[in-house]
C-alpha cells in the first residue's frame, strides 16, 4: 500500500519533492522527456560551458540557469566542477550548488554533495525499478513533510 501512495504522489505531484526546501534536483522532479532533456542540458552545460558562463534550460512547466565552475582533477583522478543552478518548477523555485563528476564511462556526470569523495566511482548501481521506488519513497517523505503528517 505504501508503495501504491509513493508512485502515486511521484507520478502525479512531483512537485512536491520540492516542498521540503531540499536541495533537490530537477533530474528528480520531472518526468520523462522534461526529466530527460533536463539531463542533457545539464551534461552539456558541464562538458561545453566555460566557467561562470551561464546555461539557459527550458521546457513545458519547468526552466533553470546552470552555472560551473573551471573544470579540475579530483584526488581519484576524475574530472569535476563545482556547479550552481536555479531553477522553477511548477512554480516553485529552487537553488542547488554542489559538485559534479565525470562518470568514469564518460557518459554524463554524477552529482555529489560537496563533501562527498570526488570521484562517481562510489556510486550505487540502481536499476530502474530500484531508482524508482527509491525517488517515490524520498518524495513521499517530504510530502509527508510538508504536509505536516
Amino acid at each position: 500500500m505504501i508503495m501504491f501512495i509513493s508512485m502515486f504522489f511521484m507520478a502525479f505531484f512531483p512537485f512536491l519533492a520540492m516542498a521540503a526546501g531540499d536541495n533537490v534536483s530537477p533530474a528528480n522532479v520531472l518526468r520523462g522527456e522534461r526529466a530527460e532533456y533536463y539531463v542533457n542540458s545539464f551534461n552539456y552545460a558541464m562538458d561545453s560551458a566555460k566557467a561562470n558562463e551561464v546555461r539557459s534550460w527550458k521546457t513545458k512547466g519547468a526552466e533553470g540557469k546552470i552555472i560551473a565552475s573551471e573544470k579540475y582533477l579530483s584526488k581519484s583522478q576524475s574530472v569535476c566542477r563545482n556547479y550552481s543552478e536555479s531553477f522553477e518548477i511548477y512554480g516553485k523555485k529552487n537553488t542547488n550548488s554542489a559538485v559534479a563528476c565525470k562518470r568514469t564511462n564518460d557518459v554524463g556526470w554524477c552529482r555529489l554533495k560537496s563533501d562527498d569523495a570526488h570521484t562517481c566511482a562510489i556510486e550505487n548501481p540502481q536499476n530502474s525499478t530500484d531508482k524508482i521506488l527509491n525517488d517515490a519513497g524520498n518524495s513521499l517523505h517530504k510530502a509527508k513533510n510538508w504536509l505536516g503528517l
